[in-house]
């Protein structure tokens, strides 16, 4: 993270639709579609957490959207559908605080497991997933397209700690 910035993560409403579609047009994939993003900050069960960077500029804090992860509580389950930071901004950790929020909010509304899917090449994803303690329990076999690729089933375990919940609502 960089001086002079103040780093917030809350939950993404119908305002941040917008920059979550430049965010995940950026990622290089098959992006979100705008009724996905939309679909996915409406609603109790499912939220995209913002990792966001506020910096002061003459007009006031001037607001960049840094990171986005999506995803649903499913009874005492938490699915990770996709976790994204910008590309400009990748190898500051930005991936790592958003993954522990996410993880943190979802504990204290009674997840007690996470899972996600993972592109097997996918060299980052999977050692910033293997450092907050997920697993693999399997494997699909051509999951991905373009290009082709297996998905990794990665899971781990989640506990509520003492204290508040943060500060995603």
């Amino acid at each position: 993270m960089r001086a002079a910035e103040l780093v917030v993560c809350e939950r993404a409403g119908e305002n941040d639709l917008r920059d979550l579609q430049a965010l995940e047009s950026e990622a290089g994939r098959t992006p979100w579609s705008p009724p996905q993003l939309r679909a996915a900050v409406s609603g109790d069960a499912q939220a995209v957490l913002l990792l966001s960077a506020y910096r002061r500029c003459a007009q006031g804090p001037e607001r960049e959207l840094l990171a986005a992860c999506a995803v649903q509580l499913v009874a005492d389950e938490l699915e990770i559908h996709d976790l994204t930071v910008r590309q400009s901004r990748r190898r500051e950790g930005l991936g790592r605080a958003l993954l522990v929020a996410t993880l943190s909010w979802a504990a204290h509304r009674g997840a007690q497991q996470a899972h996600l899917e993972v592109r097997a090449g996918n060299g980052p994803a999977l050692a910033l997933y293997g450092a907050a303690g997920f697993r693999q329990t399997g494997r699909r076999r051509g999951y991905y397209r373009q290009p082709e690729e297996d998905a990794l089933l990665l899971a781990r375990g989640l506990e509520a700690g003492p204290g508040k919940p943060g500060s995603i609502p």
